[in-house]
């Protein structure tokens, strides 16, 4: 009988340990939780580096994992937060969420294949992968895979329905988007100066380069009819020369940028839709 209330003692001792470990862990990783919130990202860290990760359980890990990849994407470490995302196991309650972090922050670094297969893997009745795939999608300007995607569209969760109208918001300005042609833009510019810059939507580029052309046209014409080719003449004519080919220059590859920022700022957008439905 004694024996027995020896060994009662023992696990008793034993489990309430285990209790007081799991309330320091609880509160310890809250507290980095707050750091991280409050972008003390070099706190949060210091104490995240202070675990003994090979002798503590699975979920602890998990749990220091998923913290150390948030203070990653906070920081837009994408490479960094990719590697603390994966290393969570699927036993955990983050894994999903995870798994969409991963994927996410493959698009940012422009690894659109290692996304969708990050996403492959997933289920396929999960709404978040048909958004994530949706945006893949727009990022590739297939705006017929997109279609197939927005099909699971439920806009039944708030947060849900703010990505998935902002992604299809994006899918009808891209497919209303009218490139610009630069052979055309510069052509334009070649007979009347500015005329490309109109063209592209460059108002006020357009009006600055007909302007500084035609007023240094006027000036070399001026100094020519009084005083033949002078040096005043020569240095004039030069100088509107320069102007003008270079609001050809400018109008030619102003086209090729107009598309650029159109498509460079539909990727911003993109990637911040694709990111709501991960936010807390």
């Amino acid at each position: 009988m004694k024996q027995f209330f020896v060994i009662l003692n023992f696990f008793l001792i034993f489990f309430c340990a285990k209790s007081q470990d799991s309330t320091f862990f609880s509160k310890e990783t809250e507290f980095i939780n707050h750091l991280i919130n409050k972008k003390k990202f070099d706190d949060a860290l210091f104490l995240l580096q202070k675990f003994d990760y090979p002798t503590i359980p699975t979920f602890w890990k998990d749990s220091l994992y998923f913290l150390t990849a948030k203070l990653f994407d906070y920081q837009d470490i994408s490479d960094s937060a990719i590697v603390y995302f994966n290393k969570i196991s699927p036993s955990s309650k983050n894994f999903l969420t995870a798994k969409y972090f991963s994927s996410y922050h493959h698009l940012v670094l422009q690894n659109d294949s290692a996304a969708t297969e990050i996403l492959t893997q997933l289920p396929d009745s999960n709404e978040v992968k048909q958004i994530h795939l949706a945006g893949i999608s727009l990022l590739n300007k297939n705006i017929q895979q997109f279609q197939t995607h927005s099909q699971y569209f439920s806009k039944k969760n708030f947060q849900l329905q703010a990505a998935e109208e902002n992604l299809e918001i994006i899918c009808n300005e891209m497919n209303n988007f009218k490139s610009k042609s630069p052979f055309l833009a510069g052509f334009l510019s070649t007979i009347c100066p500015g005329a490309g810059k109109f063209y592209i939507g460059k108002i006020g580029e357009g009006v600055a380069a007909l302007l500084s052309v035609g007023i240094l046209g006027a000036i070399t014409t001026e100094n020519y009819l009084k005083q033949g080719f002078s040096a005043k003449t020569i240095f004039f004519s030069g100088m509107f020369g320069i102007f003008y080919l270079g609001n050809i220059y400018g109008s030619f590859y102003g086209a090729k940028r107009y598309e650029n920022e159109f498509f460079y700022q539909q990727k911003t957008k993109i990637l911040i839709s694709v990111k709501i439905p991960l936010k807390n």
